[in-house]
């Protein structure tokens, strides 16, 4: 498969700014392979299955475990139809204190940039536009602050 950097693939595309806090429900830029190529592509960051009937189209799933991605049949064939990586500077948790909320950004070291596996889909909506959707995959991690 051919392919140039991921900075290069998304300088190609005006469209697909550079932003920060991005949030669920905003668009993301997803790199996905078309055609033997990579191509960058905004995609709405909350997977709506090609599957999904109108009254489903509410229910959004932004992170999908890993560990269920082959087995559960809501999964597996989004799995197999389209997988992805999300880039990013860096990304947000929220530490627990006294029943406040911290905002922590955890980025890797020298500014490097963060590759999240994705699965995406694509559905045709009633008004026959294409909205592609994505929804990074997680694992069950534990992380303490100190």
């Amino acid at each position: 498969m051919e392919h140039g950097g991921i900075g290069e693939l998304i300088i190609r595309r005006l469209d697909l700014e550079s932003r920060f806090n991005i949030r669920p429900t905003q668009d993301v830029i997803t790199i996905v392979s078309e055609h033997g190529r990579l191509a960058a592509k905004p995609m709405h960051w909350g997977l709506i299955s090609s599957g999904s009937t109108p009254e489903k189209l509410t229910r959004k799933t932004f992170n999908v475990r890993d560990d269920r991605l082959a087995e559960s049949p809501m999964w597996s064939g989004v799995f197999k139809r389209g997988r992805g990586v999300i880039p990013a500077s860096g990304f947000f948790e929220w530490k627990r204190t006294n029943g406040s909320q911290q905002p922590m950004y955890f980025t890797l070291k020298e500014g490097e940039i963060l590759h999240f596996a994705a699965v995406y889909d694509s559905l045709i909506n009633e008004r026959g536009e294409t909205i592609d959707s994505c929804a990074i995959r997680s694992q069950r991690v534990h992380v303490e602050y100190s």
